[in-house]
């Protein structure tokens, strides 16, 4: 778009083509020169003094804590997390090994006093069934360890969801201004050949244990 625009600049700025020539004019003869005195030479202007600009702005706000492990000890849960973001239609991209979760970046860091943490999974992948296809099978009261680079955190489990996927089932999960808020998602029910996708969500909501 913006290529097109700048073509069309330049090309309305040629000439056109196979236009006629002007008729050219005599040329004036240049009257004499004058002589005129040179003027007197300026007094030196000193260097002006200059104070140095204070480029010094406010504090940038903290980098949200990024979580590096998450684990589950009475799921037999223990697996690294890396940063993820969304994909080119707007959902949150999944790591593509089933052994690794993805941290949500735009969500809550490990150590946030509110907002939701979000931790995806996928199931199973090339490299097998996942650490998160345990999930669905979590006990309330369940202690869940997340660990960034200040140390570990531990939630306790409130519950675990089943909802079918469709548009917009999982904003309630993502949230800003609630108190802290640890959720874990993964697929569930029902594999559909015909999309190559699980019907469902298994999700997992834990609490802060402590401060």
């Amino acid at each position: 778009m913006f290529g097109a625009a700048l073509a069309l600049v330049v090309l309305a700025g040629c000439s056109a083509s196979g236009s006629v020539a002007p008729t050219p004019t005599p040329t004036p003869t240049p009257a004499p020169a004058r002589t005129s005195p040179s003027p007197a030479a300026a007094p030196a202007v000193p260097d002006i003094p200059r104070t140095p600009i204070d480029t010094r702005s406010a504090p940038p706000v903290p980098p949200a804590q990024a979580p590096v492990r998450v684990a589950v000890a009475s799921l037999g849960i223990d697996m690294p997390v890396v940063p993820v973001g969304l994909d080119p239609t707007g959902d949150v991209t999944i790591p593509p090994e089933s052994h690794t979760a993805g941290w949500y970046r735009y969500s809550s860091g490990a150590s946030a006093a509110t907002g939701s943490i979000v931790l995806v999974a996928h199931v199973d992948a090339w490299d097998g069934i996942g650490p998160f296809s345990r999930l669905k099978d979590v006990a309330p009261g369940a202690e869940v360890v997340l660990t960034d680079g200040s140390g570990p955190r531990s939630f306790r489990v409130d519950g675990v969801a089943q909802p079918q996927k469709a548009p917009g089932s999982l904003k309630d999960y993502f949230v800003e201004t609630s108190p802290a808020k640890l959720v874990l998602i993964t697929c569930g029910g029902v594999f559909d050949d015909a999309t190559g996708h699980y019907r469902d969500n298994v999700i997992v909501t834990a609490t802060p244990i402590g401060p």
